[in-house]
């Protein structure tokens, strides 16, 4: 029984370290940012994460021209709005 709290302590440090490591340290490489929009009862929300650029070069050289490429950092970027939009003659 003693062996199995041990063992079991060890994995919720391990998890909670893990956790810790994604949530925190990850984010300070490219942290979150929030955008609002308001106009009137329309509401716009844009929730992503901005990745940092450091003095790389980015486009042609650490990503190069032609291929698809990931846009976001961490998590996926997330558009929510409480109303429908039109772009052009789109809904």
């Amino acid at each position: 029984m003693k062996k199995v709290l041990i063992i079991g302590g060890v994995v919720l440090v391990l998890i909670a370290g893990g956790l810790y490591y994604t949530q925190v340290y990850t984010k300070s490489f490219s942290p979150s940012a929030i955008v609002d929009f308001s106009d009137g009862p329309l509401k716009v929300q844009v929730v992503y994460c901005r990745p940092y650029k450091k003095g790389r070069e980015i486009f042609g050289k650490l990503e190069p021209y032609g291929k698809t490429w990931r846009t976001g950092a961490n998590e996926p970027t997330t558009f929510e709005t409480n109303a429908d939009l039109r772009f052009g003659d789109k809904s």
